[in-house]
Parts: structure tokens; C-alpha cells; sequence
């Protein structure tokens, strides 16, 4: 008889992004003191947006990509 084991349950991650608006994975985020924050986020005028990964590698791609033009 197999016994229930609450530790494999998923736990929900809370966090969405804010660009693509998907559910942030395990890796996604990172753990401080203790809790899951996401890895990357923007600071848009003092408020706080989770990214996934995709989405900041796309953002990131754009930003070096207009420097690299400016800079010409």
C-alpha cells in the first residue's frame, strides 16, 4: 500500500511575466533568503515586473542591438 507523499506536491509560483504574461518556472527564479524571486525584472519607475528568461534575452537582444547601431 503506497502512502501519500505531500513533499512531491508542486508548489504554485505566484510570479507572471509581465511582457509575454507566463507563468514563471523553477527556472526562472532564484532563491533568496529562504523564498523564490525571479531572476530578472524590470524597475519601471519604481515598480517591480518580473520577466522570464526568453523575454529578457529578447529585451537584452534589443537594447545591444540599438547601442551597436547608435554607437556607429
Amino acid at each position: 500500500m503506497r502512502g501519500h507523499l505531500a513533499s512531491r506536491k508542486s508548489k504554485s509560483i505566484k510570479f507572471k511575466c509581465s511582457k509575454c504574461g507566463r507563468k514563471l518556472t523553477r527556472n526562472d527564479l532564484i532563491k533568496f533568503s529562504s523564498n523564490l524571486k525571479p531572476l530578472y525584472s524590470l524597475n519601471n519607475g519604481g515598480e517591480y515586473k518580473p520577466l522570464c528568461v526568453t523575454c529578457y534575452h529578447e529585451l537584452i537582444g534589443l537594447y545591444v542591438t540599438r547601442q551597436l547601431k547608435t554607437a556607429k
